[in-house]
C-alpha cells in the first residue's frame, strides 16, 4: 500500500464521511430550530442513543473489522449468506424484545423520576427501536462495499439517512410535531439500505440469506461481541452520560447532544476514515505466515494512518479551543435555541475537545489487535473508557454537584486513558512519537492558525465565522494535496 494510494482512500472515505455529517448538522440545527433544548428533546436524545448506538458502532467499525478478516481473497458465498440470515433475524428479535421493554429501559436510563419524561422515552423507544435491523443490514453491506474499495459508496449511506429524517420532518412536523423526527428515523433506515443494495448489485456482493450454520460463523459470533463494545466503548459509555445529564436538569442532555454532534464531526472525517480505510488494506496481511512481515505491515500503517490523522487532528483541536462559541452560534442559534444555549454547548464542545487527539487515534490503535485477532483484549482494555465515564460524573454530579460539563470532561480524561493504555500494551507508543516528528514541519503553520483564529475569533459576526472556518480548511486542504497526494 503506497502512501498516495492510501491516501485517495482516506480522502474519498472522508469525503462521504463530511457529506454525510454536514447534513447531520443539518438535522440537529432543524431540532434545535423546531424543539430547542427542552425535557421533550432530552426524552427524544435519550431513546435514540439505543439504535443510534448500533447505527454508529456497526457502521463505523465493529462489523467490519471482524468480517473484513474473514473474507480472504474470494467471498465464501454461504459463510456470507449464513452470516446474513443471523445478522437479520437477530436484529429483528432484538427490535421487538426492546420495543416490549422500552418502558423499562426508559426508566433505567433516565436519572429523573418524571413520569411524562418516562413516558415519552418509551413511547419514541418503543417506534425507533425498529430501526436496528436497517442499521444492522446497512453495516453487513458497506463492509462488503469496503471489501471492494468502494469507500465512497459505503459511507455516503449515512447521508441518504440524514436526507430522509430532515425532509420528513419538514413535511410532517406541523402535522406530527416531534413524532415527524421520530418516524423519519425509521424511513431513512429503509431508503438507507435501499442504497447500499443497489450498490451491493452494481459490484457483485448482494447476497441474499441462508438458513445454515457455516463453521466460520462460529468464529465470527466469537468475536463480534468484543468488537462491538471495543469499537464503541465510547458509543456505549454515552448511555452513563445520559443518566447522568438528565438527572443534572432539564435541556443538559440536549446541550451534551449538540456539543457531542460537532465533536464527532472531526473524530468522523478524520479517525474513523483513517482506521477504516487501514483496515481494508491491512485485513489480507493478517494471514501471513510470516509474523515478522505482518509486524512491519502494522507499523507501516500506523505511520501513515497516524501522520494523516494528525496533520487534520491537531489544527483541528486549535480551531474548536479559539472557535468554539462562534461555531456553535453559526450552526445552532436560531428559533428556539437562544444565545445562552449556545454558551452552555460551546463550554461542552470545548471540554470533548480536550479528547480530540486520542478519540481520532483510538481506531487506529485498536486496529493492531484486530489485525492478531485480540479482540477481547482490546475489549477488556477499553472499559477503562466506560470506567472514567462512570466515575467521574457519579463524583462530580451525584456528590459535589458541579454540572454536567463534568459529563463533557469525563469523556476526553477517558479518551487519554484508553489510548495510553492501548499504545503501552501493543508497544505502539514509539511509532506516534515518530509520528508528531514527521509533522514537526507543520508547526509554524499551526502556531499562525492559532494566532489568526484567536484574532478573529471574539468578533460575533456569523459570515465572518463562516468565511474563517472555509478559509482555513481549504489552506490544509491544499496542503494535503500536495505532500500526500
Amino acid at each position: 500500500m503506497s502512501k498516495t494510494s492510501f491516501a485517495k482512500g482516506f480522502l474519498g472515505g472522508a469525503l462521504a464521511i463530511g457529506i454525510s455529517r454536514i447534513l447531520g448538522f443539518f438535522r440537529e440545527v432543524l431540532i434545535a430550530s423546531l424543539f430547542g433544548a427542552s425535557y421533550l428533546t432530552d426524552a427524544f436524545f435519550l431513546a435514540w442513543k439505543i439504535p443510534n448506538i448500533f447505527r454508529r458502532v456497526l457502521g463505523e467499525g465493529a462489523l467490519e473489522k471482524v468480517l473484513l478478516p474473514m473474507l480472504g481473497k474470494e467471498i465464501d458465498k454461504k459463510f456470507v449468506g449464513n452470516l446474513l440470515f443471523f445478522l437479520t433475524l437477530s436484529s429483528i428479535s432484538f427490535a421487538f424484545l426492546i420495543s416490549f421493554l422500552s418502558e423499562w429501559v426508559a426508566k433505567f436510563l433516565a436519572g429523573t423520576q418524571e413520569e411524562d419524561f418516562i413516558e415519552n422515552t418509551s413511547t419514541f423507544l418503543g417506534i425507533m427501536a425498529f430501526y436496528l435491523p436497517f442499521a444492522v443490514i446497512n453495516a453487513f453491506y458497506s463492509s462488503l462495499l469496503q471489501y471492494k474499495k468502494a469507500f465512497f459508496v459505503s459511507y455516503f449511506s449515512s447521508a441518504v439517512f440524514n436526507i430522509a429524517v430532515i425532509l420528513f420532518t419538514l413535511f410532517f412536523y406541523p402535522l406530527w410535531g416531534i413524532f415527524s423526527l421520530v418516524y423519519g428515523v425509521i424511513l431513512g433506515g429503509l431508503l438507507q439500505v435501499a442504497f447500499t443494495l443497489t450498490f451491493a448489485k452494481r459490484k457483485e456482493v448482494f447476497f441474499t440469506p441462508k438458513v445454515g450454520f457455516h463453521p466460520k460463523l462460529k468464529k465470527f459470533l466469537v468475536n463480534i461481541v468484543p468488537s462491538f463494545f471495543s469499537a464503541g466503548v465510547g458509543q456505549i459509555s454515552t448511555l452513563a452520560e445520559a443518566f447522568f445529564a438528565t438527572l443534572s436538569g432539564g435541556g443538559v442532555l440536549s446541550h451534551l447532544n449538540y456539543a457531542f454532534r460537532l465533536f464527532q464531526l472531526p473524530i468522523s472525517l478524520i479517525g474513523v476514515t483513517s482506521s477504516r480505510v487501514s483496515l481494508s488494506y491491512l485485513s489480507g496481511k493478517k494471514y501471513s505466515p510470516n509474523l515478522r512481515h505482518l509486524e512491519f505491515s502494522l507499523k507501516k500503517y500506523l505511520l501513515k494512518g497516524g501522520e494523516i490523522a494528525l496533520f487534520f487532528a491537531i489544527p483541528t483541536l486549535v480551531g474548536i479551543l479559539f472557535y468554539s462559541q462562534p461555531t456553535v452560534s453559526l450552526v445552532y442559534e436560531r428559533g428556539e435555541f437562544s444565545p445562552s444555549d449556545s454558551l452552555q454547548v460551546s463550554l461542552y464542545l470545548s471540554l470533548y475537545s480536550l479528547g480530540l487527539i486520542p478519540s481520532i487515534l483510538y481506531g487506529l490503535v485498536s486496529n493492531i489487535f484486530y489485525s492478531k485477532g485480540r479482540f477481547y483484549l482490546s475489549f477488556s482494555l477499553s472499559l477503562l473508557w466506560v470506567l472514567a465515564e462512570i466515575t467521574i460524573p457519579a463524583v462530580g454530579i451525584a456528590i459535589f454537584n458541579l454540572g454536567g460539563w463534568v459529563i463533557a470532561l469525563a469523556h476526553s480524561v477517558g479518551a487519554w486513558i484508553v489510548f495510553f493504555t492501548l499504545c503501552g500494551v501493543s508497544r505502539s507508543c514509539g511509532i506516534f512519537a515518530r509520528v508528531v516528528v514527521r509533522l514537526k514541519r507543520f508547526i509554524p503553520l499551526w502556531v499562525l492558525t492559532a494566532f489568526f483564529l484567536a484574532l478573529t475569533g471574539g468578533v460575533a459576526n456569523k459570515f465572518l465565522t463562516l468565511a474563517v472556518i472555509v478559509s482555513t480548511a481549504l489552506v490544509y486542504l491544499f496542503l494535503f494535496k500536495r505532500f500526500y497526494l
